[in-house]
């Protein structure tokens, strides 16, 4: 969905302080096309565009878990004029972090990208999104190229390019996503060797490409059909990333993944998510 910064959002408050609960409700909510997340001690604020915004969903979920909530409009403007004003460092490990623009890097992190607070997916705040970053922090350094599936802000392919991939793509078919990951690559002095809107099947020239790093942060949701595509875009003996997966989905998605002829090399838990590390003999 390709936002613009004049189209109307709708804000979904819940009102919790529970952490597990506010990510079981994110699981939900990004299968509904919410494009954002706002994690705070004691709700969580999810954005939606007007034209997708289902408020039976919201009923349902408010009632299983016993919540109040809060619906009232917002705009990209709004939000990004919020959130920039309080956007932090993200922390990863003891030797990356995520910081915003204005902020310059410290030292001891050599690993430190400069990532503008959009609405798009990766900015380090989400445990998801933290999981799959170690797991790549863990395998430096990278070889060969890295095809980053659903890449949001491009923070999982800039990673991998300072980890040592000489190229990386990308592909996401939100063009609002595409923008921004252009905007982290140059932030960043980066260059990817291409960027696709669209979906795989749209591309038969980027699906005919082996890739030794395939990324694939995404949800249970996209996961259950997309992972065997993206299982056949690594090469042999390269690497499938998979994040996005709550514990309630993960062993179904885990045994895709080994239906698609992969090996499983490593794992990563926090909270209710689950990050898995697959290879390719």
């Amino acid at each position: 969905m390709f936002l613009t910064i004049f189209q109307m959002l709708l804000e979904v408050t819940f009102f919790t302080d529970n952490v597990t609960l506010q990510e079981l409700l994110i699981a939900a909510l990004s299968e509904a096309e919410y494009e954002s997340f706002w994690e705070q001690e004691t709700q969580l604020s999810a954005y939606v565009p007007a034209t997708l915004f289902d408020e039976e969903l919201v009923r349902q979920l408010a009632a299983t878990h016993q919540l109040h909530y809060l619906i009232q409009e917002a705009s990209i403007t709004q939000w990004q004029t919020t959130h920039a004003q309080e956007a932090e460092v993200v922390y990863i490990d003891d030797y990356c972090a995520i910081a915003p623009p204005d902020i310059p890097p410290s030292a001891g992190y050599p690993y430190w990208l400069h990532i503008r607070p959009t609405m798009a997916f990766g900015d380090g705040q989400h445990p998801s999104t933290r999981l799959c970053m170690q797991l790549l922090l863990a395998q430096a350094p990278l070889r060969g190229n890295a095809l980053d599936i659903g890449c949001g802000t491009g923070v999982l392919m800039l990673l991998a390019a300072r980890l040592g991939a000489e190229a990386i793509v990308g592909i996401d078919n939100n063009p609002w996503a595409i923008a921004a990951t252009e905007d982290t690559l140059q932030l960043n002095q980066q260059t990817a060797q291409a960027l696709y809107t669209g979906h795989l099947e749209d591309f038969p020239e980027l699906q005919a490409q082996r890739f030794d790093w395939v990324l694939a942060n995404l949800n249970a949701s996209v996961l259950r059909t997309a992972l065997p595509a993206c299982a056949l875009q690594v090469a042999p003996g390269g690497y499938l990333l998979t994040g996005g997966v709550t514990d309630t989905d993960d062993a179904e998605i885990h045994q895709l993944a080994l239906n698609s002829g992969l090996v499983q090399v490593t794992e990563r838990c926090a909270e209710t998510w689950v990050a898995r590390l697959y290879r390719r003999g």
